[in-house]
């Protein structure tokens, strides 16, 4: 699981530019959008990049362009419980949540690695 600033997140006031390059610096394919007290509320990925990168400004506020709501899990979420919600929803990442603040990353090759499956 990434933590702390292997984490990729921007607050919900940046912009498409900062969400693109935070997630070209991290490995997950995403980012984060949390709000000032660290509050998961929406991701933007790469598949969402390619949608609107031509028709829209970069400078746009990421808020625009973000899914809302993101899966996500608790910190106590066995590896086999998380590809298995990753499979269900058929994403590769779940953002990892704990008293309803953003705490970590898990990507599905992260569980593979490791011999979980």
């Amino acid at each position: 699981m990434g933590v702390d600033d292997s984490i990729p997140r921007i607050y919900s006031d940046s912009t498409l530019m900062a969400a693109t390059i935070e997630m070209s610096r991290k490995r997950y394919g995403c980012t984060a959008i949390v709000d000032q007290n660290e509050r998961l509320v929406g991701a933007f990925t790469d598949g969402d990049l390619r949608r609107c990168i031509a028709v829209h400004d970069l400078t746009d506020k990421i808020n625009l362009h973000m899914s809302p709501h993101p899966l996500s899990i608790g910190p106590d979420t066995l590896a086999t419980d998380a590809l298995k919600i990753m499979n269900e929803n058929a994403v590769s990442v779940l953002f990892v949540e704990s008293f309803g603040k953003l705490t970590g990353i898990v990507h599905m090759h992260d569980i593979l690695r490791n011999g979980v499956a």
